[in-house]
């Protein structure tokens, strides 16, 4: 019995052995693990804080065009009022020249009358002296130089109106061009942004479930850590069992062995006495009568009822499971918003400033003015240009009430309007703000299209 226990002792210590060592190579295998989960964290932390920078930056750029844009607006408030002063100078100089004109037409009409021309001439023979007809020439010279001047005059008033108007029509255009390369950038920006903001999460999104997956590593070391330190005590507790086996077998064994030098005097001194006495006659044990003993005598024992199989259901056929009905394709619908339904609301906003990022009758931007229009008449449509025109359905040959889209820049959609005819169009210039504007001249060098909504 002893040597069993010493061999099962000794058996149980070898197991331990063998879970043991398993159990470790898994936990360095957890441990390998845990250690590629730290690559990739670290990994996606630096690729995080690479695009955090970036996002950074665009936004340091978002904050430097939205300050260009103030300054933007405070050059297109300075224009305006410039442009306003030549107005006022140019309807000063109109009125001039009105009135030069009159007089201009009454001494030509004077002379055709009345022959001024030779007046002169009888004024200046009529004189009484020399001196009186020097005195004379003087007045009919002061005369014709007075004309003189006047037409000179009128000539230059003219240049200058011209000037003028020349010189406004570039301030208008200089600032439509601002604002539209400045609704470029912050397009431009905007995207980016939005892109980063996706990586950064994203990246946030990884390195969340990388971190997860390190701390299940982690849960799975600890557990196995555990088993190796209950498997090591067990092992302990084993060869402990395993000496103490030994030690009592040894005892055991010494104790036997004495017993067993007694036992043989003992058994040589009862053989001689027994073998005087006679052997007494043992009764052998019968066994009982009957094959079952709890039958109670041996009668018959009574079967157990063979239980009756239930009948096996038939599976009832299986149903076809419905089918989700097929939404048809609808057709498009086409024909746009019609330009009856726009125009009252965009005219409402006629001389409405331009203002930067604007979207409220406060003050619009080009993209925000034709959104907002829109908009009123139950049309949903993108923020900025480049989007407008990036999902409208594009027409060839537009109708009133299309939108029609410009590039000042070259590069991207930087200015939409609303069509209204083919020399026409209403939207939100930086200068006058949300007016009536032609094609001819300016506007008509940067057509890009036209989209339908």
């Amino acid at each position: 019995m002893n040597k069993k226990l010493i061999n099962i002792a000794i058996l149980g210590s070898l197991t331990f052995s063998s879970v043991i060592l398993p159990v470790v190579a898994h936990a360095d295998t957890i441990e390998s693990k845990i250690q590629q989960q730290d690559t990739k964290i670290n990994s996606l932390k630096n690729a995080s804080s690479s695009t955090q920078t970036d996002l950074e930056n665009i936004e340091s750029s978002i904050a430097s065009n939205e300050a260009n844009a103030k300054q933007l607006l405070a050059d297109i408030q300075t224009a305006n009022q410039e442009m306003n002063q030549l107005d006022s100078e140019i309807t000063v100089l109109q009125e001039k020249i009105q009135q030069r004109n009159g007089q201009l037409q009454d001494q030509a009409r004077s002379v055709q009358v009345n022959g001024d021309s030779s007046n002169y001439v009888e004024f200046i023979i009529n004189a009484e002296s020399v001196t009186d007809i020097i005195g004379r020439i003087d007045v009919v010279g002061k005369l014709v130089t007075a004309n003189r001047e006047l037409v000179q005059a009128q000539v230059r008033d003219q240049d200058a109106v011209k000037s003028k108007k020349i010189e406004t029509e570039q301030k208008v255009n200089q600032q439509n061009a601002l604002a539209g390369q400045l609704e470029s950038a912050q397009t431009k920006l905007a995207s980016q942004k939005f892109e980063k903001e996706a990586v950064v999460a994203q990246l946030a999104s990884e390195t969340a479930v990388a971190e997860g997956e390190k701390q299940s590593f982690l849960a799975q070391k600890a557990e196995a850590e555990k088993q190796v330190a209950l498997l090591a005590a067990a092992k302990e507790e084993s060869a402990k069992a395993v000496k103490l086996a030994v030690a009592k077998t040894k005892e055991e064994s010494s104790k036997a062995s004495e017993s067993s030098s007694v036992a043989s005097n003992e058994s040589s001194n009862s053989t001689e006495s027994s073998s005087s006495a006679e052997p007494e006659n043992v009764n052998p044990v019968q066994p009982p009568a009957g094959g079952n003993s709890g039958n109670n005598g041996g009668g018959s024992v009574t079967p157990n009822p063979t239980p009756t199989p239930e009948p096996t259901p038939t599976p009832e056929p299986e149903q076809p499971k419905p089918q989700p009905p097929v939404n048809p394709v609808q057709p498009p619908t086409g024909g746009g918003t019609s330009w009856a339904s726009l125009k009252p609301i965009a005219e409402s906003f006629l001389g409405t400033p331009y203002l930067w990022g604007g979207t409220t009758p406060n003050g619009f931007d080009c993209s925000g003015f034709t959104q907002y229009v829109f908009a009123q008449a139950g049309k949903r449509i993108p923020r900025v240009a480049s989007d407008q025109y990036a999902q409208s359905q594009k027409v060839s040959t537009p109708q009133a009430g299309d939108l029609v889209f410009f590039s000042q820049s070259g590069g991207v959609i930087d200015h939409v309007g609303i069509y209204v005819n083919s020399s026409t169009f209403i939207g939100s210039q930086s200068t006058p703000g949300v007016a009536y504007a032609s094609y001819s001249g300016y506007w008509g060098n940067y057509i890009v299209g036209y989209g339908r909504y």
